[in-house]
């Protein structure tokens, strides 16, 4: 099922995107997308990445995409630091790929960071 081989691989991606992230871009997912909504509807709340003390909440779109948020507390700022991310997961050779939207270059369409 996606669920139990994606779970771990999941919270490693997420960890790593929400943080510096050093990926690769790509102007098309990699693979194709999971149509199964119930899948992805599996994937839906928040999750914890452990040691990084980060939580990362994931919500499911109509559409077959995901938003992927993030919150994590920066001691140094006293304050606590919000991202997010819309994406959309793919398969490719039996494994299971998170797709990242770049949302902080608007100019630049269909750019997707995948980990």
């Amino acid at each position: 099922m996606l669920y139990r081989s994606f779970a771990s691989f999941f919270l490693v991606i997420m960890a790593l995107c929400l943080g510096a992230c050093s990926s690769v871009v790509f102007k098309q997912p990699v693979g194709s997308a999971i149509e199964d909504k119930e899948q992805l509807q599996k994937l839906a709340g928040v999750w914890s990445t452990g040691p990084s003390d980060e939580v990362v909440f994931v919500q499911p779109l109509e559409n077959g995409n995901i938003v992927i948020g993030g919150v994590s507390w920066k001691a140094d700022q006293k304050k606590f630091d919000v991202r997010q991310a819309t994406g959309v997961v793919t398969e490719l050779d039996g494994n299971h790929y998170i797709n990242l939207l770049d949302s902080e270059d608007a100019k630049v369409k269909d750019k997707y960071f995948v980990v």
